[in-house]
């Protein structure tokens, strides 16, 4: 004789913790929506104004366009960083001991940054980098995360390229 599995009828409290987690998922996407579109606003309004400041047809500071294109984009990337991030505190808080995102140990987290051409970094920075690309293997930042390497050698293991 074989033994079936053993399967439990959801409670209350189990359907009640499932429809939060939708709800949680739900907000996560609703900013998404939100943040994209404030930053594909941001880069539509820069152009517009951009083309308008061109024409002559607009009484702005050459900068005007630029400057208020990027704080519509930042405040977007800001305010994405924030919902991710309150999802994440969430997302641990009802499941204990599991990360909402984890890697695989043979997956890599690559984040890509570029700078506007001509121009450094930072003020002062002596290298001519535009682009940064930075990897970091999933079996890394388990490592780091149970504690097994510390912040020194997790900096080690991270890949930089510059172009």
């Amino acid at each position: 004789m074989t033994d079936a599995p053993t399967s439990h009828a959801p409670t209350a409290d189990d359907m009640a913790r499932e429809r939060t987690i939708l709800a949680a998922d739900r907000t996560l996407m609703a900013w998404i929506r939100t943040t994209l579109s404030m930053i594909s606003f941001g880069f539509t309004i820069y152009k517009f104004l951009q083309a308008m400041f061109e024409s002559g047809k607009s009484a702005l500071s050459p900068r005007g366009p630029r400057n208020f294109g990027l704080a519509l984009i930042s405040l977007g990337v800001w305010a994405l960083a924030i919902a991710c991030l309150q999802y994440w505190r969430e997302m641990r808080r009802f499941n204990p001991g599991r990360t909402p995102f984890s890697l695989a140990p043979g997956e890599w987290l690559t984040v890509a940054a570029r700078d506007q051409e001509g121009t450094r970094l930072q003020p002062g920075d002596p290298y001519d980098v535009t682009t940064v690309l930075l990897r970091a293997k999933g079996s890394d930042l388990l490592a780091y995360r149970n504690g097994d390497i510390d912040k020194a050698e997790m900096r080690k293991r991270i890949e930089v390229k510059e172009y």
